[in-house]
């Protein structure tokens, strides 16, 4: 069930900290079976944040969501992690097994799949993300980019519908950040992608919300979210170089050279 066609329906989702902090207000956006939207904003405004109740491990305080046509409660949680994958920022959040592939095997086996099953799906996972062969390598000397598509992989494994990544390309040299963009415009899922980095999220997503101080700003086109120097200045990011240069053929010119 993927809620026609809406596997991702988030209504006035309102949350605060203990000390009183507000980190999201009157939040509301559906997502589309199959889109690559782009969440962005300044430091603090609230988008891993949002990551974390997208998948019940935070829990909602006001506002509903629904995710695959179940309500986000706690009867659902189980079924709903087995279908909607986050990835976090730092990659030692998400390896804790001693190898590569116990890391990516962990969900499988935990979803009671036979041992055949678990063990083509650890040599899929790293297929799609250019791993071949790191099965028995220890992700603690893997570099960081290696790392990051490791935790990626430990998603994919559980075949979800929906993938949410939190600062995928955060960190890395230019050609592991290049490998990364590859590899996730040939995702297949729905994805909600956080980042700072507009260029990648211009080259991968067609919509973006903007978030800040909790709310949303701004929800559109990509190229007319992320291209716009007023609307980002004012929510504290800068317009990517190549837009400065190209204006608004810079889009074109980013998705050719991804």
């Amino acid at each position: 069930m993927k809620g026609n066609g809406k596997p991702m329906v988030v209504r006035n989702l309102s949350y605060r900290y203990s000390d009183g902090t507000s980190a999201l207000e009157d939040v509301s956006f559906e997502i589309t079976d199959g889109d690559s939207v782009a969440l962005v904003g300044p430091n603090g405004a609230g988008k891993s944040t949002l990551l974390l109740h997208l998948n019940g491990i935070l829990s909602k305080q006001d506002g509903s969501i629904e995710i695959l046509g179940m309500p986000l409660e706690r009867k659902n949680v189980g079924s709903i992690r087995k279908r909607v994958g986050l990835v976090f920022q730092d990659p030692e959040d998400q390896l804790f097994m001693s190898t590569v592939f116990d890391d990516i095997a962990f969900g499988p086996i935990n979803m009671g799949l036979p041992e055949e099953q678990v063990r083509e799906r650890v040599r899929w996972a790293l297929t799609e993300v250019g791993l071949n062969g790191y099965e028995d390598r220890c992700p603690h000397h893997l570099s960081l980019g290696e790392k990051k598509k490791v935790s990626v992989a430990t998603v994919l494994s559980m075949g979800p519908e929906v993938i949410l990544l939190d600062e995928p390309t955060s960190n890395l040299d230019p050609l592991a950040r290049r490998r990364m963009i590859e590899m996730l415009k040939g995702l297949r899922a729905t994805k909600l992608i956080a980042s700072h980095d507009i260029e990648m999220l211009l080259g991968i997503c067609d919509r973006a919300i903007l978030l800040d101080n909790g709310r949303v700003v701004a929800d559109g086109k990509t190229a007319d979210v992320l291209t716009d120097p007023e609307l980002l200045r004012e929510h504290g990011l800068e317009v990517p170089m190549l837009v400065k240069l190209f204006g608004s053929d810079a889009l074109d010119v980013i998705r050719e050279d991804f």
